[in-house]
């Protein structure tokens, strides 16, 4: 009688800790994590360095990924970068030649059409602060 009260406390606790069973469990967008950010690097298309930001981020989960990282420039415009495939552990660079110190990014597993990635224009049309 001890081990069924015993195990009919332990299934239900058990469950609370399983890893989640499919895709739409998992929020892709924790997956990439930025791991570093600089003002003032070298950037080969601005023509000043002392204005840009560039943010880093890498893929901290076991699937690949499908990103869009956008960076905001100071006239509150979106510098938008698309990868496809992202390897977990690689990293992704996004940069904005006069920025604000802000990025945003969407994220989906790599290949799932079902989830729309936003495009440049939708972006700028929806975050304009």
């Amino acid at each position: 009688m001890k081990k069924l009260i015993l195990l009919s406390l332990f299934i239900p606790f058990a469950f609370a800790f399983t890893p989640p069973l499919n895709d739409q469990d998992t929020e892709w967008n924790d997956c990439l994590t930025k791991y570093a950010s600089a003002w003032g690097e070298d950037c080969m298309k601005c023509q000043f360095k002392k204005d840009t930001y560039k943010v880093k981020l890498k893929n901290t989960c076991t699937d690949a990924l499908d990103v869009v990282v956008c960076v905001q420039e100071e006239d509150k415009t979106w510098k938008y970068f698309a990868f496809n495939g992202v390897t977990p552990r690689d990293s992704v660079i996004g940069y904005a030649c006069k920025g604000t110190g802000k990025f945003l990014k969407f994220v989906r597993k790599a290949g799932n059409k079902e989830v729309i990635l936003p495009s440049a224009d939708q972006i700028n049309a929806q975050y304009k602060d």
